[in-house]
């Protein structure tokens, strides 16, 4: 939808409409923490108990209940600012035929998105960044992408918990998409989308050495749900323009990274039968 100054209250804050519409986008320009589901928090930060593994068992008639025993830490995901300032002309927010929307969000999409799956995925969690899932995820050492998947999908399994997705960069998906058998045939004639089941994801801040097998139901984007885009007329004034500060706080949280992820180095290639 076109962007003008009545899209503005008097705070000089957007409407939600618009602001929903940024937040898609810089989601669209971070495919990793797309893939994941969303988890909206009106917090700074967001606590999940951690189950114990002992408590309940099959009961004869009229015997006790067993308890089960919930670990008395927590698992605790802290959200991160997330922010960005970008410059409009006065002229450009007063034209109704410009979609400054669309505009806006696909900056925010090219600048905000790579930053946030870069943060999701490889974040320290010291000094302004989350703590990324590859921190967090057991690694599986050196494989080729198939035997990486298949090996990451059997281990979450055998912890209780389901593979569903694995990111890499999209030109080692290009690479295993292009590939031949020896007589020069396509080995993956009809495209590639998943490998037995796991949904690729291209993701472009992933090294091309680099993949990470995950349940997308289990590791969660938290979404703190004051995520913000406002405009200041005065911070740029002396060269006629708007600022328009967009701000947002996000996090991974992966409560169970045994039953939800697995990293691994991408080595020799895959092997599926030519």
């Amino acid at each position: 939808m076109p962007l003008t100054t009545a899209d503005f209250d008097g705070s000089g804050a957007f409407g939600p409409d618009l602001v929903l519409q940024v937040v898609n986008q810089v989601l669209a320009g971070a495919p990793f923490a797309r893939s994941l589901d969303p988890l909206s928090s009106n917090s700074g930060q967001v606590a999940f108990p951690l189950v114990g593994p002992d408590g309940g068992d099959w009961v004869a008639e009229g015997q006790p209940l067993p308890e089960v025993d919930v670990n008395p830490d927590t698992y605790v995901s802290q959200v991160v600012k997330l922010a960005g300032i970008f410059a409009l002309t006065n002229e450009a927010l007063a034209d109704a035929r410009l979609d400054l929307g669309n505009q806006i969000g696909q900056a925010v999409a090219d600048s905000l998105g790579p930053k946030l799956d870069a943060g999701i995925l490889s974040g320290t969690g010291t000094g302004p960044s989350p703590i990324g899932v590859l921190t967090v995820a057991p690694d599986l050492g050196s494989h080729s992408l198939w035997d990486g998947i298949f090996e990451a999908v059997g281990q979450i399994g055998d912890a209780g918990g389901t593979a569903t997705s694995v990111g890499v960069r999209p030109s080692t998906l290009a690479a295993e998409a292009g590939r031949v058998d020896s007589q020069g045939r396509p080995i993956h004639p009809s495209g590639l989308v998943d490998i037995n089941g796991v949904r690729l994801v291209g993701v472009p801040t992933l090294a091309a050495s680099q993949a990470v097998v995950f349940d997308a139901s289990t590791v969660r984007l938290v979404v703190r749900s004051d995520f913000a885009i406002e405009r200041s007329d005065e911070a740029l004034f002396e060269r006629d323009q708007v600022a328009v500060r967009v701000k947002g706080r996000f996090a991974a949280a992966v409560p169970s990274p045994e039953k939800s992820l697995r990293r691994f180095t991408i080595g020799a290639a895959g092997r599926k039968a030519a």
